[in-house]
């Protein structure tokens, strides 16, 4: 059944800290809401894996790759929303996914049992709602924190309409925020009257529930909510993707002088988003989902008007279609409308890839651009986005007057018409990663109602005259050269994200003033860059230039690069960026003292690299004076700061720091935060003479850190690339160990350069030794039942893995020997039976040894065998039965294969 809540559950499964803790290699999700076709589902697998578009023409070519990307790993693979019943079809795709590693899941959604019984998988059935929580869930919505609950009456009604809504989650919830807005008993009447509810049981497949709700939407809301019928079924937006679409509708309340068309069309967003049409996929991410149920109401509503031609889709696009959307792969072409279409009446032609994260892919026009165009006429949004075939825009567009959003980003256009300046109502023009265009048309002043200019990542270097006179133009761009003069800047009003390079050009520190930085009220990123390799600096200059150059207090992100000044501008001092949230203090080598950064409230990350005027860190001047600093402060790093020598810390500073990062900091002594909650990552490297007890962490890297202290009591997973150093405490919590280079001594039971204790570790579940240049052995006296991946390199002088590895490493299932020439056998009790990979890299004599290795029911799959030196492999029983891959590489003199050994029938 749909809207029961499967979807919601398994995306809190899918984020749950817990299902971290399993350490899946690969974590993919994968909505399938369409006909189960093997080479797409497939595909669509890959790509979520790769974040990357594929173009493999069938489904070998697919599934070698998939092969490929998750032998070995463990991963979680959600299939969302099935409906095959075809065993042969899952046998099919399942193929390549047996060769993940143990541990690997598949979790699925449906609405069938038939299906569960297809794929021949556990089955948990979602049941409707109870009535109590039916309505605590409505009157979750329908109440919040109105008084209205309070009367009897509506409480009457409303639960009866619960009971309408049968138990299903999403239909109480529309329901209950549709009646959120309805203030009178008499509204809720209506609804619970309605005649929706018998006449859509009867004739469709749609919930009445949310139906309704969409018949008492406001009519500028139907209009909006239409436009999602161009998207796919379970397609990830960000806020601005509709939002830009329905501002060329010119609906009503745009036209309030009071606001502008954008933030009248954000507000219809929140309204979807508060009455559950549209819901927020991660709290922490501005991405939408829509339920796929309402994707169906969206489509039924529409009939047609607003249509999406998926791919390799038979069904035609009807007569009365004014809205189109186009699904297009990577170098896929689009042919025609076909002979039914009247793309002379098209209000919108919008390509659109398969997937959110398909940036780096181009589709191809089987017509000329040219002939594109004359088949428009009363098209308002036209997007050729990623079309490869485009170089330049026709003269014709001039002809397309009710053109009011043009989209012509990823493309190879060189240069803009000068005809595109007598579209009188064109609104929006995005131009984005237009690499090789290098100016805008002169007369972009003369399109008054253009109030959106998007240039990110294009060579234009010169800003077209007079924009300040268009006073609604938000214009987008992700860089501006100074050479042609910063005072460009000016009249633009600036959103998003900007970063301002060489502003050493900057002659006159008034010039920087008239860029008048400090009203860009919608500006949140900002960057400010110097050339790091001018020829000379001026630091009072700079100094000069940087004062002038205050941002707006909205300002969330600022990153300094390069400046020379010697000392940070007073708007960093006084505090007057309040809402920061990120700031990145880089090169800035002349500086000799940080802001009192620590009385931002709102900063969570802090980076500080290569500022070597800075030799001591103290209270007053880092943490300002303040009882609690950095109260928000999540990630720290400090890196190249090679003066750097004392870091007195404020007792109660830090309270929620998560990472701390200090690396090549070479003369630095001081303390260390000490915290009351231990961090997810400490990583200190090249910090050769720090001697101090470091925070408790679950995470730690360590390289060449002095005398540090540890304290095991927290970590989980420790990895040292170090020489000298200390550990205090127990390693019973420690659950992954990675050492490379020589480890000298830990002072707890004393390992010595020739055994590695595994005993001391007994929670240890990877285990990875690299260049133990006397390591000759790994001892065990107890059963270990948690390492699961064991790792030895460049351990020339070993020669003995654990006696009885059989019995005392029942849960190992991945073991990796590289270059540990001695190593000549393996123990008399041969392999675990439960290891499932094994790679052997110059290690020619244990090869020779696997004949016995692996005793009764041996679960080995891979076999991984690099520069061995063999003239003929394998022998005879060498191999078991169970093998299904077996890579061999960089063995030069290697002449045959042994395919009696091979039992070729067995190899996938």
């Amino acid at each position: 059944m749909g809207g029961v809540g499967k979807t919601t559950l398994t995306q809190h499964v899918f984020n749950d800290p817990r299902v971290d803790e399993a350490k899946f290699d690969v974590k993919v999700w994968v909505c399938v809401s369409h006909e189960f076709d093997v080479f797409k589902i497939s595909r669509a697998i890959l790509e979520a894996i790769t974040k990357s578009t594929d173009d493999s023409r069938d489904t070998e070519m697919v599934h070698t790759s998939l092969k490929e990307e998750l032998t070995g790993k463990k991963f979680l693979l959600i299939l969302d929303d099935v409906g095959n019943e075809n065993q042969f079809k899952w046998e099919e795709v399942q193929k390549p996914l047996l060769f993940g590693a143990q541990g690997s899941r598949i979790l699925m959604t449906t609405r069938s049992k038939e299906v569960c019984s297809t794929m021949r998988s556990d089955e948990h059935s979602l049941q409707q709602l109870q009535e109590d929580d039916c309505w605590k869930l409505f009157s979750k919505h329908a109440f919040r924190d109105d008084d209205t609950q309070s009367d009897p009456e509506c409480r009457k009604i409303g639960m009866e309409i619960v009971r309408k809504c049968k138990g299903l989650p999403l239909a109480l919830k529309t329901m209950g925020s549709l009646l959120y807005n309805k203030s009178s008993i008499s509204d809720w009447k209506t609804v619970f009257q309605s005649e929706i509810w018998e006449f859509l049981n009867e004739c469709c497949n749609i919930i009445p529930s949310l139906a309704l709700s969409y018949i008492h939407l406001p009519s500028q809301l139907k209009v909006c909510f239409a436009y999602c019928a161009l998207f796919p079924k379970d397609y990830e937006f960000k806020k601005e993707c509709l939002i830009h679409l329905w501002m060329t509708e010119n609906l009503p309340h745009c036209r309030q002088h009071s606001k502008t068309p954008e933030e009248v069309c954000q507000q219809y967003f929140n309204d979807l988003v508060s009455r559950s049409f549209l819901q927020k996929l991660d709290e922490n991410k501005e991405v939408f989902v829509m339920h796929d149920l309402l994707h169906d109401l969206a489509k039924y509503v529409c009939g047609g008007l607003y249509f999406r031609c998926e791919l390799d889709q038979t069904e035609k696009i009807p007569k009365v279609t004014r809205h189109f959307s186009v699904e297009l792969g990577h170098n896929q072409h689009f042919d025609e409308f076909g002979t039914l279409c009247n793309s002379k009446r098209l209000r919108t032609f919008m390509p659109k890839a398969r997937n959110t994260y398909q940036l780096y892919y181009h589709w191809h026009c089987n017509i000329s651009i040219h002939e594109l165009f004359t088949k428009f006429k009363f098209l308002r949004i036209l997007s050729l986005s990623h079309c490869s075939d485009l170089k330049e825009l026709p003269d014709y567009v001039s002809n397309l007057e009710h053109l009011r959003s043009i989209n012509l980003s990823h493309t190879a256009i060189e240069k803009l018409s000068e005809r595109i300046c007598v579209l009188p109502y064109l609104q929006i023009l995005k131009l984005n990663y237009c690499r090789d265009l290098e100016e805008l048309p002169s007369n972009l002043h003369l399109l008054t109602n253009l109030c959106r200019l998007e240039i990110k990542v294009t060579n234009v270097r010169k800003m077209p005259p007079y924009l300040g006179k268009l006073t609604n133009l938000k214009v987008v761009m992700s860089s501006f050269n100074v050479g042609h003069g910063i005072q460009q800047l000016g009249e633009l009003n600036l959103e998003g994200s900007i970063s301002i390079e060489e502003l050493q050009n900057v002659e006159n520190s008034l010039d920087a003033l008239e860029a008048d930085l400090k009203n860009k009220t919608h500006l949140v990123t900002l960057k400010l860059r110097w050339d790091w390799d001018r020829d000379s600096i001026d630091s009072k200059s700079e100094e000069d230039v940087i004062v002038n150059l205050q941002p707006s207090k909205n300002l969330k992100e600022l990153s300094i690069v390069n400046y020379g000044g010697k000392r940070f501008p007073n708007w960093l001092l006084d505090n007057s960026l309040w809402n920061i949230v990120s700031l990145v203090l880089d090169e800035c080598e002349f500086c000799e003292r940080l802001p009192p950064l620590g009385l931002l409230p709102f900063l969570k990350v802090l980076k500080i690299i290569k500022l070597d005027g800075v030799v001591s860190i103290v209270d007053g001047d880092f943490h300002g004076n303040n009882i609690s600093s950095f109260k928000s402060l999540e990630t720290l790093h400090f890196s190249y700061m090679r003066q750097w020598e004392k870091w007195d810390c404020q007792a109660d500073a830090f309270p929620r720091l998560r990472d701390l990062s200090i690396r090549k900091c070479p003369k630095l002594k001081g303390q260390l935060p000490k915290q009351l909650i231990p961090l997810e990552k400490l990583q200190i490297k090249d910090c050769q003479q720090l001697e101090a007890f470091a925070p408790r962490a679950l995470d730690l890297q360590l390289r060449n850190c002095g005398k540090l202290q540890l304290e095991c009591g927290t970590m989980k997973r420790l990895t040292m690339e170090t020489s000298l150093f200390e550990i205090v405490g127990l390693y019973d919590t420690l659950e992954d160990l990675y050492i490379d280079s020589p480890l000298e001594s830990i002072n707890d039971g004393c390992i010595s350069l020739r055994s590695f204790p595994l005993d001391l570790f007994p929670k240890l579940k990877t285990l990875a030794l690299s260049g133990f240049d006397n390591l000759e052995m790994i001892s065990q006296s107890f059963v270990h039942n948690h390492l699961e991946h064991l790792k030895l390199e460049y351990c020339l002088k070993f020669e003995s893995l654990p006696g009885s590895m059989h019995m005392l490493l029942p849960s190992l299932r991945s073991l990796s020997i590289r270059d540990c020439p001695r190593l000549e056998s393996f123990p008399d009790g041969g392999l675990p039976s439960n290891l499932e990979e094994l790679e052997i890299s110059k290690c020619s004599r244990l090869v020779g040894s696997l004949k016995g290795a692996f005793r009764d029911s041996p679960s080995l799959k891979i076999l991984e065998i690099d520069e061995v030196d063999a003239k003929c492999f394998p022998d005879k029983g060498l191999l078991p039965l169970s093998l299904t891959f077996l890579i061999i590489s960089h063995c030069p003199n290697l002449e045959k294969l042994d395919y009696k050994g091979l039992h070729l029938g067995l190899f996938e």
